[in-house]
């Protein structure tokens, strides 16, 4: 028996970010949960490099992954920054490609 596999799409959300640039966060792309991980690992990077620029010192942020059983998403890395805790937080949800829209069936056609 031939299972049909089932594309996703994998949204990545920036939380904490100021998400007014053209390029800004979420973004939803039909892949793969290991390119979606990407995304928010580079996200994550991006964010840590802008605290760093915000004066944040280096030494004191890291990017850990994280459990978020709350809101359950497929993936979570959060930025931390000692003594404070988490400052932001990047993390990937999943949900069915056809989640809302019509889809037409075509492996049984007749053709």
């Amino acid at each position: 028996m031939n299972k049909v596999e089932e594309k996703h799409v994998f949204v990545v959300s920036d939380w904490f970010h100021d998400n007014e640039a053209e390029d800004a966060f979420p973004v939803a792309v039909v892949t793969s949960l290991e390119v979606a991980k990407q995304k928010a690992q580079q996200r994550a990077k991006e964010a840590k490099q802008e605290f760093i620029n915000g004066n944040y010192s280096e030494e004191r942020l890291s990017i850990q992954e994280i459990d978020d059983d709350n809101f359950g998403p497929a993936f979570s890395l959060g930025i931390f920054y000692e003594p404070d805790g988490l400052v932001e937080q990047v993390s990937v949800f999943e949900m069915p490609v056809n989640f809302g829209v019509a889809i037409t069936d075509l492996t049984n056609s007749g053709k």
